[in-house]
This record gives C-alpha cells, sequence and structure tokens, in this order.
C-alpha cells in the first residue's frame, strides 16, 4: 500500500513540474493567488457494512482552499475538505465525519482547449492530487473508532466569471482511498482489498487578489496581443491622418507657389515688352512716341482695389523718365483708371490714387513735378459683366503727351 502511495504521489507532481516549466518563461501580467470555497453534495459509493447504506445524495461535502497559480496553465491549490455521511431511510443508523487534507496541482482546461474562443466568461480547471485526513465513525468501529486515511482525488471545476475579482465555481470531484484500515464508511470491520471511493458535487465562489486586473484564470493572452496590435495601429493611422493633412497643406501651399510663378512670368513678360518698347523708341528716334503711347506701352496696371505699384511697372516709369529728360519740353498727363467693382465714388478716388502713385514715383526719379499733370477718370465703363482679364486692363495709369 506504502509503495503505491508513493508511486503515484512521484507521478503526479512529476508530471505537473515538467508542464509547469514548459510554460515557466511565459509572462504573467495577472494575479495569481485566490482563495475558493464551496458546499453542496455528497455519495459514498463503495463499500458499506451489511444493513447500512447512505441516501443517493447526501448532505453534506464542503471544501476551503488557496490557490496559486504559476501561469495562466498551471496552478497547485491546498485545501481542507469535510464530509458528512449519514443513514439513509431504512438503514441502520449511523453517521460518519471525513476530514481532508489535501495538495493538488491545477491545469486551466479552459486555456488549452481554447473554450474562451465561445466565451470569455466561461472557463474549466481540472485538478488531481493527493489527501490525507481521517474518517470519524458515530458507531463503536472495532478496534478504533478513527480511521486514518490517504486518498487520491481529481476533478473538473466549472466557472462563470461575475467580476475580475469573483467567479462562481461548480465542481465534481472523486475521491479514492488508497490507504483505509475499515472497509467501510459506517465504520465496519477491515478489508484490505476494497477501499472506498467518494463523488462530491459542490458550488462555490472564488476570490481573487491581487494588484493585477485579472486572474491566470481569465489571463488571454491574445487579447493583449490585439490591444497592443490595435494600439499601434491606431498610432499609425493618426500619423498616416496627420501626413495626409501635411500632404494636402503642402498642395495647398506647392499650388499658391504655381499661382505666383504664374503671375511672376506675366510680369517678366510685360517688363521684356517694356524693355523691347523702350529699344524701339530709342532706336526710331522717338519719332514713333505717339505711337507708343496710343497702343497702351506706356500704360501701368495695378492689381484690385490697390494702387501700389507692381514690379513690372518699374520699367515702363524709368522709360517714361528718360523720355522725359531726353525731351525737356515734354509735359505729360497721368490718367487713373478702376473698373467698374465696387462704388463709384471709391473707384474715382482710387484711380486718382493710382496716377498719384506714379507721379509720385516719377518725382523721385528726378522728374520734373511741374511737367507731370495727373486726373482721376474713375471706372472704364462696361467692365462690369466682362472677363477678369478685360477688368485687369481697366485698372490702369495712362500717359497722355502734353506739348
Amino acid at each position: 500500500m506504502r509503495l503505491r502511495l508513493i508511486l503515484v504521489t512521484v507521478f503526479c507532481f512529476t508530471l505537473f513540474q515538467g508542464f509547469s516549466q514548459d510554460f515557466y518563461s511565459l509572462s504573467n501580467d495577472f494575479n495569481k493567488w485566490s482563495v475558493d470555497g464551496a458546499v453542496g453534495f455528497t455519495k459514498p459509493y463503495r463499500s458499506f457494512t451489511s444493513g447500512y447504506w447512505t441516501p443517493k445524495i447526501g448532505f453534506l461535502s464542503s471544501d476551503i482552499g488557496v490557490r496559486y497559480m504559476f501561469n495562466e496553465y498551471f496552478g497547485v491549490k491546498y485545501s481542507l475538505g469535510y464530509n458528512y455521511y449519514h443513514s439513509a431511510k431504512n438503514s441502520k443508523e449511523f453517521s460518519t465525519d471525513q476530514y481532508i487534507m489535501s495538495l493538488q496541482g491545477v491545469v486551466n482546461a479552459g486555456r488549452l482547449l481554447k473554450i474562451q474562443s465561445l466565451s470569455k466568461k466561461i472557463n474549466v480547471l481540472a485538478h488531481a492530487g493527493l489527501g490525507k485526513g481521517n474518517l470519524k465513525y458515530g458507531r463503536p468501529a472495532g478496534r478504533d473508532d478513527v480511521d486514518h486515511i490517504f486518498n487520491i482525488m481529481g476533478g473538473l471545476t466549472g466557472q462563470l466569471s461575475l467580476s475580475d475579482r469573483f467567479a462562481l465555481n461548480m465542481d465534481i470531484t472523486g475521491l479514492a482511498n488508497l490507504s483505509q484500515d475499515h472497509s467501510s464508511f459506517d465504520g465496519g470491520p477491515p478489508n484490505d482489498w476494497e477501499a472506498g471511493i467518494v463523488f462530491n458535487g459542490t458550488v462555490g465562489v472564488s476570490y481573487y487578489f491581487g494588484k493585477k486586473k485579472k486572474h491566470a484564470d481569465w489571463y488571454l493572452r491574445e487579447d493583449v496581443l490585439y490591444s497592443n496590435l490595435n494600439a499601434t495601429m491606431d498610432k499609425l493611422e493618426s500619423k498616416l491622418e496627420t501626413s495626409h493633412k501635411d500632404i494636402e497643406h503642402k498642395e495647398t501651399e506647392l499650388n499658391k507657389l504655381n499661382k505666383q510663378v504664374a503671375l511672376l512670368e506675366q510680369e517678366l513678360q510685360q517688363v521684356n515688352e517694356n524693355v523691347n518698347n523702350q529699344d524701339e523708341f530709342e532706336r526710331s528716334g522717338n519719332k514713333g512716341l505717339d505711337e507708343l503711347i496710343d497702343s497702351g506701352y506706356l500704360t501701368i496696371y495695378f492689381d484690385f482695389n490697390s494702387f501700389e505699384l507692381k514690379q513690372s511697372s518699374f520699367a515702363t516709369i524709368n522709360f517714361l523718365q528718360n523720355m522725359m529728360q531726353k525731351n525737356p519740353d515734354l509735359s505729360i498727363l497721368l490718367e487713373g483708371f478702376a473698373d467698374e467693382s465696387g462704388d463709384e465714388n471709391y473707384n474715382l478716388k482710387l484711380s486718382l490714387q493710382r496716377a498719384e502713385q506714379v507721379r509720385k514715383y516719377l518725382i523721385e526719379l528726378g522728374a520734373d513735378e511741374n511737367r507731370i499733370s495727373i486726373e482721376g477718370k474713375g471706372e472704364v465703363l462696361g467692365t462690369g459683366q466682362k472677363s477678369k482679364l478685360m477688368k485687369q486692363f481697366a485698372r490702369k495709369v495712362s500717359v497722355k503727351i502734353l506739348r
């Protein structure tokens, strides 16, 4: 009997230790300790002295223990149990108390079998190990009223998660006595060839304690990985959205730059035309002056609602100053214009401001202010419904020769 007990003990703990080491390297960001308590029914299967038996389901079976999980797959549990056996109707009267101390290995079968893929609220634990205790008989049992026993036990515990701290347990456990002096649970005579077998069914609660959010019973490594992956994806999506906004902003800025380049090219073209006109005028010996003026070559253009000189206008004004310097008897009239956008009186004032701005720059270049007259002509009629280009040509200062 002792050899059989030793062999079973060595086998169970060797197997348990091997499995635990296989998973020892896994991370353990979870609580490991719990207190498990349960109460329910018991049924001794064998054996009884003739004339003695128990009800089909008898009350009471109870168990309380402390459990420690090495990881989310394997753990160990130390518990104290109590079974009460009593006579059934028409049986000879007896009562027996059984006290058990046990050490069991625990396997989180729900994680191994992927039960969490069906529901994260349901789980199954498997447990098995060895127990030591005694049977205290309520009737004379021959040589001793207390029977010291060793047993092997195993069972399944169904779990329902109530919160991160509590779980409801429903357990079925079977016990087989490896060592028993008496052959029966009623205290009958000893019998070495038939040891007792008991089945317990209990309902209880597990309380989890620790600083982590989840206990090993409910910790899902995949959830942690998915959570980290989702967080990474959120960061990437945020960066991608920011990148899209940056690209859109840069495209907007690029469009603005392209428009500015187009305007600069337009102004450069106008400068080149003015320079060519100046060269043509100088080659002609000033004979084509009236023709240049009549053709609009000596016209200064302005932006919308502005009387500031544009860069492209300086070459024309410089040419005009040179022309006046070479012709001391020449006087000019600067006539300012505006398009029909806005108030008429405002446009009249704006046209005069444009002419005054050209006169002011000519004087800064050295032109005689007494030879320069200005006049605000107001709006160029007929430009209200015209294209932007036509309105651009209306925002100007024209030069007239006063001989």
